[in-house]
Formats: structure tokens, C-alpha cells, sequence
């Protein structure tokens, strides 16, 4: 019936996506159907998505990574589910931001979507690099900020000195004046 419904429809992708998904859930192999949901539509982020799944169960780490990259610029709605399977499968700084799109707000939060799901002490190191690598993209991006913001207070809470980095956009504040002496800004940002 699948094949009937292709015929009629060729130009669809969904098509051979859901062949792949029958594929894959009756232990055969999906890689044909997914080539055929490629050729139909090259930018398709599902499909990629799919076709990760299956080349990391080849043991091709690699290959599954740059499926998931070409996921996200096909689809930047999986960016999110993205970020939570590249940390699992990679563990490696270098091979998490070779997963990075070209955009500055969509890699910002590809990155806090990875530093989300690093939560062991010696991802630590790991997840503050993500962290503050999504804020130097993109400032305004409050998801990275308030993740980077409750993993300082749980430093400070555990009594850890820290060396924060400065970013674009931060406010400084001066020093203490007598409020009569102030103009308009009472608040004393500059």
C-alpha cells in the first residue's frame, strides 16, 4: 500500500520517511528508504534526524554527526533535540561545535540546548564552555544567560571562587554617588 501511495505522489518525502520509520521499527534496514526521502526533498531536517539514528547504530559516530548538523539546517525546530542527542553521543568540545549553524541565535541555542543536558561534575568544564560560547553569540539569549547564571549561584553556594568573563552588553555599574548629585539616571548604569 506504502509503494502504491509513493506512486501516486512521487515528489513526496514523507512518503519514504514513514517506509524508513516502518523499516527501522521491523529490524530491517532503513538506509534505502531514507535515500529515496533524501532525493526527494536534500534539506529535509526529519530526515537527517532519522538517518542519524541509524548511521550512529553503525557505530559511525562521525557520519551521525553530520546528519545531525544537516538536521538543524534543515529544520531549526529540531535544534533542541539536537542538542540533547549530540551530548550523548559526543562528549568532545571540538565535535559538539562542529554541529553549530551558521546563525548566531540559532547556535546560541543549539549550545544551551548541549549545556542543558550536561549536568555530571566532570561535565562541568564542559557546559560552562557551552554556556558562555551561547552568550558571546548572542547576547540577548535569556535561556543561555539564566542556565549560566543558576550554575554560578550553585558555584558560589558550594564556595568555589570564580573568574567570571565579561560580555558584550553587560551593564557597569559606578560607584556610589549622593543621589542629588546624579541626573536622570538614578540607578547608576552607564
Amino acid at each position: 500500500m506504502l509503494r502504491q501511495v509513493m506512486l501516486r505522489h512521487p515528489a513526496e518525502p514523507y512518503f519514504p520517511l514513514l517506509g524508513a520509520l516502518v523499516a527501522r521499527s521491523s529490524h530491517r534496514d532503513a538506509l534505502p528508504w531514507l535515500t529515496r526521502s533524501l532525493e526527494r526533498d536534500p534539506m529535509n531536517g526529519r530526515t537527517h534526524l532519522a538517518s542519524a539514528y541509524v548511521v550512529a547504530s553503525r557505530q559511525n559516530l562521525l557520519e551521525a554527526l553530520l546528519e545531525l548538523r544537516l538536521a538543524v539546517a534543515g529544520d531549526d525546530r529540531l535544534l533542541r533535540v539536537v542538542g540533547r542527542i549530540s551530548t550523548s553521543w559526543a562528549h568532545a568540545r571540538g565535535r559538539l561545535l562542529s554541529l553549530l549553524p551558521d546563525a548566531p541565535s540559532d547556535s546560541a541555542i543549539l549550545l544551551t540546548a548541549m549545556a542543558r543536558h550536561l549536568r555530571a561534575p566532570e561535565e562541568a568544564n564542559l557546559r560552562t564552555t557551552l554556556l558562555e560560547s551561547a552568550i558571546k553569540r548572542d547576547p540577548d539569549n535569556v535561556d543561555a544567560r539564566v542556565e549560566w547564571t543558576r550554575d554560578l549561584l550553585a558555584a558560589l553556594k558550594a564556595g568555589a571562587r570564580l573568574n567570571l568573563p565579561r560580555f558584550r552588553g553587560q551593564y557597569d555599574y559606578v560607584a556610589a554617588e549622593p543621589i542629588a548629585k546624579r541626573n536622570s539616571n538614578s540607578m547608576g548604569l552607564r
